[in-house]
């Protein structure tokens, strides 16, 4: 029998020549090639963790910052009512000293009214100090 060589080609190659061709530049992309060793559902499952990790991160951030927020607003608040007290309280102690217009309180209330007030300016300073700047305890 006589053997025949098949012509696939234009250029007059063989098929066996194609094939082994392509299976060279195969193998050379194979070389070149970097594979992951991770499987897909590996890598998928650690980008949702990392995900998960940094929305908790962002939600922990928002709520420290709200806290923040509210701890300011309150204490504000609060300090603009001691102001307004202490304004009060001020005025009285002139109108008594000066017996302005007739103003006049007994001493005991007045001494009262003073204490009370030195008191309450007292605790509400200590309790801003503590809040907005809590001791760091060393475990």
């Amino acid at each position: 029998m006589e053997e025949r060589k098949v012509s696939a080609d234009a250029d007059g190659s063989s098929w066996e020549e194609l094939l082994k061709k392509y299976q060279e530049s195969f193998e050379k992309e194979l070389e070149k090639a970097s594979f992951d060793e991770t499987p897909e559902l590996e890598r998928e499952e650690q980008s949702i963790a990392e995900r998960t990790k940094n929305r908790k991160a962002e939600l922990e951030n928002e709520s420290f910052e709200q806290d923040m927020q509210l701890k300011k607003t309150t204490l504000l608040v609060l300090f603009g009512f001691l102001a307004i007290e202490t304004v009060a309280i001020f005025v009285m102690a002139f109108f008594q000293g000066f017996e302005w217009h007739g103003f006049k309180l007994e001493e005991w209330s007045f001494r009262i009214l003073t204490g009370a007030t030195i008191t309450q300016i007292t605790v509400m300073l200590l309790v801003a100090v503590r809040h907005l700047f809590p001791q760091k305890t060393v475990r």
